[in-house]
């Protein structure tokens, strides 16, 4: 072997170090003659293509290059012009795997004179697999962001759109391709150039939800609500805008306020949060503000079935809703269910969904999720104010008579019904004020109400009228119950004498469903008035009500 500056001028040497490359190079090297017959490969082609030397010696070089492909490779006549060069092919090993490949290529020279050529093929499999990956992801949030059903808008650091889908230029009355290149300050009513500027100095920073106003290319305004997030794209910051018309949301609001003042404050917060789902039930994909929504990492979703952290009693709700979407390919009302929040709390949602496909021209469902916890809790109580008297919080008239109606087919006989009058109301509003009367009738209800037992019906039917429902009570118990009620009266009085409290009761017991529980409530409430007139007569004295029920 040659030293210091002789080293790589003996031909024998040069030999072994070409050899050596060869053979321990990652890249599959042949060489073929002019007619396109191989006669020789280096070891790695064996590992790349699970061939032995033996079994390509002669084949036809496009046999490796284009397996399949009857007509001669448009290169080779390139390479026998003397063409060097480089392409990235699809081809096979020897078992059939799909080996995607960069190969570079020339021709062999002796003497000037073109004797065959070459192929150095480098295998790039997994680089091929990661970039049509990226690919299937681009297109799947492409599609997304395309077949949304609320605007969303990608905007650059100098506040120009990059990105826009077909719902937010149908808000606007653009064309998608009318509004790249278009400026925030363009469209945005509520804010100027310079605010702009100010407020989102770094778009790498926004995080935020906030209303604004939108101004149309014909010049109508509306007001929107905005989910902003900032990004980076590419190495640029960016801007990722959810936007949503709210014109007939902020006119239910206001005949809300109109009619509803004790709630005119209530506004309904609630921001999106957009998934997609296949039809094995799969969430395939969320937005990144789940994070903030519900504090779960996007791989805590995506990958899982849709169902994972919906509360168990609307699961099948939910599903057949999904299904039904899958099947009828049609928009429907929002379906609500409850969701687990990371920190445990229940939330609840209305989801709408619409069908789309996927990059593989799969059935997917593209659904769009908005916290309503506070319209239900709001529901839940414009509920208890349909059946429960405001000032003392119990059952209204309402709710007695449909109690009454119910329980006239029920099994809970025999049934006893009490009718209280509140005695001298109109004494203390007109001496006292009515502010005194409504404490009194709040006393009344209370008194009345603890009275009772849990399982008795207790209601405020009128100004100054009570009734009670008592089930599987005859009329003995029912009795022993007005007594209690006279003997707590009395005791009350004994502690608070200031404002005395004194009621009258009449009493009447259904001993089984033949009689209408409406005529026993009425001869209840006679009794009452009965009872009422012995009051205004004096015949108790100054006592509320001292003797058993009923009197004589």
């Amino acid at each position: 072997m040659g030293t210091g500056g002789n080293k790589g001028n003996d031909p024998n040497e040069c030999l072994a170090y070409y050899k050596s490359m060869f053979c321990h190079t990652n890249d599959a090297i042949l060489w073929f003659d002019c007619e396109g017959k191989i006669f020789y490969t280096n070891p790695p082609f064996k590992r790349l293509f699970g061939y032995e030397q033996a079994e390509v010696l002669g084949q036809s070089i496009h046999s490796i290059i284009a397996p399949g492909n009857n007509e001669q490779p448009p290169i080779l006549a390139g390479i026998f012009q003397g063409e060097v060069g480089e392409i990235d092919i699809e081809t096979s090993s020897k078992t059939g795997h799909v080996i995607y490949a960069a190969v570079k290529y020339g021709p062999l020279l002796s003497a000037g004179v073109i004797e065959g050529g070459y192929v150095i093929i480098a295998d790039i499999t997994n680089r091929k697999q990661v970039e049509d990956k990226l690919k299937e992801q681009e297109l799947r949030l492409r599609t997304l962001i395309s077949k949304a059903g609320i605007g969303i808008v990608i905007i650059d650091q100098e506040h120009r759109i990059i990105e826009v889908n077909e719902r937010f230029a149908q808000m606007l009355g653009y064309s998608q391709e009318e509004l790249l290149g278009l400026r925030t300050w363009e469209w945005d009513v509520d804010m100027s150039e310079e605010e702009v500027r100010r407020v989102f100095r770094d778009l790498g920073k926004i995080n935020c939800y906030f209303k604004t106003r939108y101004q149309r290319k014909d010049g109508t305004i509306f007001p929107v609500e905005i989910n902003a997030t900032g990004t980076d794209i590419g190495g640029e910051k960016t801007v990722i805008c959810i936007c949503q018309d709210i014109s007939e949301r902020q006119r239910a609001e206001q005949a809300l306020r109109q009619s509803e003042a004790k709630f005119r404050n209530f506004v309904e917060q609630a921001s999106d949060i957009i998934f997609t789902i296949n039809r094995a039930g799969i969430v395939t994909y969320v937005s990144p503000n789940i994070k903030k929504l519900r504090g779960y990492r996007r791989s805590e979703v995506e990958g899982k079935g849709y169902t994972t952290y919906v509360h168990e009693d609307d699961a099948n709700l939910l599903q057949r809703y999904i299904d039904k979407l899958f099947r009828l390919n049609r928009a429907y009302r929002a379906v609500e269910y409850r969701v687990k929040h990371k920190d445990g709390r229940w939330q609840w949602y209305a989801l709408t969904g619409s069908r789309a496909v996927d990059e593989n021209q799969e059935p997917i469902l593209i659904c769009i999720a908005r916290n309503i916890t506070y319209k239900k809790e709001y529901e839940e109580q414009l509920k208890f104010l349909s059946l429960h008297d405001q000032l003392t919080g119990l059952y209204n008239r309402n709710y007695f008579e449909k109690e009454l109606e119910r329980l006239s087919k029920s099994r809970d006989y025999p049934i006893s019904l009490l009718c209280c009058d509140l005695n001298e109301l109109k004494v203390v509003n007109d001496t006292l004020g009515h502010q005194a009367g409504d404490v009194l009738l709040k006393t009344c209800g209370t008194l009345l109400k603890n009275s009772l037992r849990a399982s008795d019906i207790v209601a405020r039917v009128g100004g100054d009228e009570f009734a009670a429902i008592l089930l599987n009570t005859d009329a003995e118990m029912a009795a022993a119950i007005v007594s209690r009620i006279y003997r707590n009266v009395n005791a009350y009085n004994e502690k608070k004498p200031g404002v005395p409290l004194s009621i009258s009761i009449g009493l009447a017991t259904a001993v089984n469903g033949l009689r209408p529980l409406k005529e026993v409530y009425k001869e209840a409430d006679e009794q009452m008035y009965s009872v009422k007139n012995k009051f205004r007569q004096g015949d108790f004295g100054n006592s509320a009500y001292p003797f058993s029920f009923p009197p004589d």
